[in-house]
């Protein structure tokens, strides 16, 4: 398994290339002390400009998103949602 890790202005971000996949791990503490709307807009941009370089991998958005809602992700990104409830 290969992976290379980009790193990003946001703090609680990570973002891998792991072989077939990129992966993005996601926490969003219950009280920012950011905007949450910079955060979706910073994911939008970088999935964007992914799906550029790489258009044929499929992006994985993981982690705890607490109270960011998942639709302003999966809508805003246009991403699909696979996992519906809670872990």
């Amino acid at each position: 398994m290969t992976c290379t890790e980009w790193k990003n202005p946001v703090d609680k971000l990570s973002w891998v290339h792991v072989d077939e996949a990129l992966i993005t791990v996601l926490y969003h503490p219950p009280k920012p002390v950011y905007c949450s709307d910079t955060v979706v807009d910073y994911i939008g941009a970088f999935v964007d400009e992914l799906s550029h370089q790489f258009p044929e991998v499929p992006n994985v958005i993981a982690g705890d998103l607490n109270q960011l809602p998942n639709e302003d992700v999966v809508d805003r990104i246009g991403l699909t949602q696979i996992h519906q409830q809670l872990t």
